[in-house]
């Protein structure tokens, strides 16, 4: 059942549904990043005082650093709008601009917050340890985003638990999955990044196929860890 996950051919399902999207992908990326980097840096330099100063202080204050680091948690949601638009994307070939936005609706905030939240303490809390249990359990949880927009009545936790169930046995697939872009991640960079204009929908696009695949094995409930 493991190698039932073809690589070669989630990347051609990807292609596939971003052919015609290319634009409206790129875009949603472009939108999804330029806030999530500019809101705290406008942030920051409100708090400071103006431009001139923020740029030329050594240190940053520690309570403005706290609220900077308060309004990037608030942010995580925004995440979770580009897993709904990237699986809609290749279940649909088709997906709406706003739903890039989805989890800064009343349905989905607070709980995608919340999951980006326990995800990332776990995570942590796990590197702790070594960094490798620590990327392992990211594996395990790379799921659940997903399974939040198919399934918005579970609670964050057991979305998490989904998703572990689900990467059972998976997790080394998906490692492989996301190794098979370096080539790419080279090209990109010494295209001096402007290739990762294309290259992050098309990740994106993959690992959405990859859960679309995954959620089609049906793994058996017992089986989760």
């Amino acid at each position: 059942m493991l190698y039932t996950l073809r690589i070669k051919a989630l990347k051609k399902t990807a292609l596939s549904s971003l052919s015609g999207n290319w634009g409206k992908s790129i875009g949603v990326i472009i939108v999804l990043f330029l806030i999530s980097a500019f809101v705290p840096t406008f942030v920051e330099i409100a708090l400071t005082g103006d431009v001139t100063q923020w740029l030329e202080q050594g240190t940053t204050p520690l309570w403005v650093e706290a609220v900077v680091l308060a309004v990037q948690v608030a942010l995580i949601p925004l995440y979770f709008g580009a897993y709904v638009y990237f699986v809609t994307l290749v279940r649909q070939n088709d997906a709406t601009f706003d739903l890039a936005f989805k989890g800064l609706t009343k349905q989905y905030y607070l709980k995608t917050l919340l999951t980006g939240v326990l995800m990332s303490i776990y995570v942590f809390l796990w590197a702790l340890l070594l960094i490798i249990p620590g990327i392992i359990k990211a594996f395990s949880y790379s799921q659940t985003y997903y399974i939040l927009k198919d399934r918005p009545d579970l609670r964050p936790n057991q979305a998490i638990t989904e998703s572990r169930r689900l990467m059972k046995g998976y997790k080394w697939k998906y490692f492989m999955t996301l190794l098979s872009f370096i080539g790419w991640f080279f090209v990109a960079v010494f295209t001096l990044g402007i290739g990762f204009i294309w290259l992050i929908p098309y990740i994106y696009a993959t690992i959405a196929a990859f859960y679309d695949e995954l959620r089609n094995q049906n793994v058996p409930e017992s089986e989760a860890v």
